[in-house]
């Protein structure tokens, strides 16, 4: 939020706590429900998720002094009262919610949670357990098949490209049955690191589906490289991988759903051979724009390898 004058500690705090509710979204993916319902129940989420976070800062502010007559929680969602959803779910819903926030507000956490990735001398391969997997999540609130299914994670790991720009995707050229995209990842100060061609095929000819997707892997970089299908509530699901340059894709095939992919992350060796997320696809669009749809990644060139 943007700097600004504050006439009283009164008006500080409160500048605090809005800094706080704009500062702690989530991604939340909702499953069997309609779309009017779906608002309702991740707007309900995510102001209790706020809630709990500010309540937590101001607990803090309390252990060290700060006036209570300072800390203003009127208005902060106390529960998920007021949802469509059955009294059990929101209950349950509720102790994660809280949970989650606790986990949060822990000192020294990692934003998506969990350890530093494992295997830090060899690059040849991925970690078999991406960092952040597993934990940071909120589980389904319901299991049975049918039932809506809620997942809600402290975050994806790396950075979110946007899809705006390809929604809806372009009619193929003339002559042709494929769009092509670029894909260009910026790290730090904006420099470019990655550059990837993408081609996106229907996927009526592979006997795909809306709710399916075919993510494939090729290299023209002899440096390992790798695209993880990711489900906010399980994390990594599966990969496709690179050891070196290959002409020839490996694919994955990808099912939306409950315990289906929300998006797909790009990973790569760093420092050291350590390997670490540079890059998600935004979940909220992914199969809105993909769904149906084979896609093709050809990683072209990495940035960092050439310093």
């Amino acid at each position: 939020m943007p700097l600004s004058v504050v006439k009283d500690d009164k008006e500080f705090y409160a500048q605090y706590r809005n800094a706080i509710r704009e500062r702690s979204r989530l991604p939340i993916s909702i499953h069997n429900i309609s779309h009017r319902r779906r608002e309702r129940i991740q707007a309900a989420i995510q102001d209790l998720y706020s809630a709990e976070l500010i309540k937590l800062a101001h607990d803090t502010l309390r252990a060290r002094g700060v006036s209570e007559d300072l800390l203003d929680e009127t208005g902060l969602r106390s529960s998920l009262d007021g949802t469509s959803l059955p009294a059990k779910d929101r209950r349950i819903l509720e102790a994660k919610i809280r949970h989650l926030a606790r986990q949060t507000m822990l000192p020294g956490r990692r934003a998506n949670g969990g350890a530093d990735p494992e295997d830090r001398d060899d690059d040849t391969k991925p970690p078999a357990r991406h960092a952040g997997s597993g934990s940071g999540t909120i589980q389904q609130a319901s299991h049975t098949a049918g039932q809506t299914c809620i997942c809600m994670a402290t975050g994806v790991p790396g950075w979110t490209e946007n899809l705006s720009g390809l929604n809806p995707l372009p009619a193929p050229p003339t002559g042709q049955n494929f769009i092509t995209v670029a894909v260009v990842f910026a790290g730090v100060y904006g420099i470019i690191t990655d550059t990837l061609e993408l081609k996106v095929e229907d996927g009526v000819p592979f006997g795909l589906g809306p709710s399916d997707m075919l993510v494939g892997l090729a290299s023209k970089v002899d440096w390992a490289k790798e695209i993880v299908s990711w489900n906010l509530c399980r994390g990594r699901l599966a990969s496709v991988f690179q050891a070196q340059a290959s002409g020839s894709p490996n694919f994955m095939q990808l099912e939306r759903g409950c315990n289906g992919a929300d998006t797909i992350l790009f990973n790569k060796p760093e420092y050291f051979g350590v390997w670490d997320t540079i890059a998600n696809f935004d979940f909220q669009l992914f199969w809105t724009v993909f769904g149906g749809k084979r896609l093709t990644f050809t990683w072209v060139t990495d940035y960092a390898r050439l310093l």
